[in-house]
């Protein structure tokens, strides 16, 4: 029984593991789709201000119906993409209403948790197999089914029972009258012969308690491989972020050079139209990088089996921690961890860790060019 209970313990905590995954994983995808509606929005005022600029420089010349019908699908492509990610937000939106039972209102964005990754990959396995609830379930099974074995085997051997018992009578009316009498009954049973039965349950007992054993093996290799994988994903993320963010750093530069190139004459509208494109494409790629950078660390973790409310910065959830001294009717009140203390424990990272990845100035990008759009329709009327 004892080993049943630790083993629906250890469930209990790979089931909260996968919980808390989720909802950070869908707690980071909200985040990534609110910037990238917020980016394609931008990008669809930018290119529908630029179809504006380019029809009235048409009237003094400067631009061509070529330039216009590009100007238009510019701005028919930056719609699409601004309703493609307003889908996308409202269905990440649900998901995680569904998950927490709160609307995704005033979101911060969590830190990774590099703390709780071993340096090395081989540190992450030993980890995983001494510690992951999976496997210490699995291995409590193994356990209870080889006490099953031992309890099969008891029905062979002679079973003693001793039944005790004491009476005491008397009467109220009659003086003296009172009687006092006890038994003492031993008895001993053998079993002859039962058809086997006895035989056939320790043979099905054995052979669960292989199962599980098997089970237990099991579930070590599948940490083992899981580990091996989110390691990668996770080291992966990190210099894919990385990358990103020089990307983007190289996209801004590049469509303020051709920007100022264009203005001078010397890039066409579709060269800035091509750069701009270039810096939109490395700012989602930098907010996605930026998302999975923190996904694949809570993954990590639940690979691990040290994800839990304890790892993550902030003292709400913690309260809600449950202690393995606890008995099982205090496990029954406790009930499930509190999921808006794990959205506000995901909040605090922001106030504890910094932004490892900044927004870019798109915007203000924008706002450059098309200043200097302006500019240079202010001199053509001048001409």
């Amino acid at each position: 029984a004892s080993a049943q209970s630790a083993g629906a313990g250890e469930a209990l905590r790979d089931a909260t593991q996968t919980m808390l995954a989720t909802v950070a994983a869908t707690y980071m995808n909200v985040l990534r789709d609110q910037e990238l509606c917020g980016l394609y929005r931008a990008n669809l005022s930018f290119t529908k201000e630029q179809l504006r600029l380019v029809q009235a420089r048409h009237e003094f010349g400067d631009t061509t119906i070529a330039d216009i019908g590009q100007a238009r699908v510019r701005v028919a492509d930056a719609a699409i993409k601004s309703a493609i990610a307003g889908t996308r937000l409202a269905e990440s939106a649900a998901i995680y209403r569904q998950l927490t039972g709160a609307d995704p209102v005033a979101l911060f964005a969590p830190a990774p948790l590099d703390h709780i990754a071993p340096p090395t990959l081989e540190q992450a396995t030993a980890v995983a197999l001494r510690a992951h609830p999976a496997i210490l379930a699995a291995l409590h099974q193994a356990d209870a089914a080889k006490s099953s074995v031992k309890v099969a085997q008891s029905e062979f051997f002679p079973k003693v029972g001793v039944t005790a018992s004491v009476n005491r009578r008397f009467d109220a009316l009659t003086a003296g009258d009172r009687q006092t009498s006890g038994t003492i009954i031993g008895q001993v049973s053998m079993p002859l012969f039962d058809g086997g039965l006895t035989a056939s349950k320790v043979r099905q007992a054995k052979e669960v308690a292989g199962q599980r054993q098997l089970e237990a093996d099991a579930a070590r290799e599948r940490a083992r491989a899981t580990v091996a994988a989110r390691w990668s994903l996770f080291q992966a993320a990190k210099s894919q972020a990385l990358a990103a963010r020089y990307g983007a750093d190289a996209a801004a530069s590049a469509f303020g050079a051709v920007r100022l190139q264009y203005l001078a004459g010397q890039k066409t509208l579709s060269d800035l139209y091509d750069a701009e494109f270039d810096l939109l494409k490395a700012e989602a790629e930098a907010i996605s990088a930026k998302s999975d950078r923190v996904t694949t660390s809570f993954a990590l973790g639940e690979a691990l089996g040290v994800l839990t409310l304890d790892a993550m910065p902030g003292e709400s959830v913690h309260s809600s921690t449950r202690q393995p001294s606890r008995s099982y009717l205090a496990l029954s009140k406790t009930g499930l961890p509190n999921l808006a203390g794990i959205r506000g424990s995901l909040g605090d990272c922001a106030s504890n860790c910094a932004d490892p990845l900044p927004l870019w100035p798109l915007r203000q990008a924008r706002q450059a060019a098309t200043a200097g759009t302006f500019e240079m329709r202010l001199r053509s009327a001048a001409h």
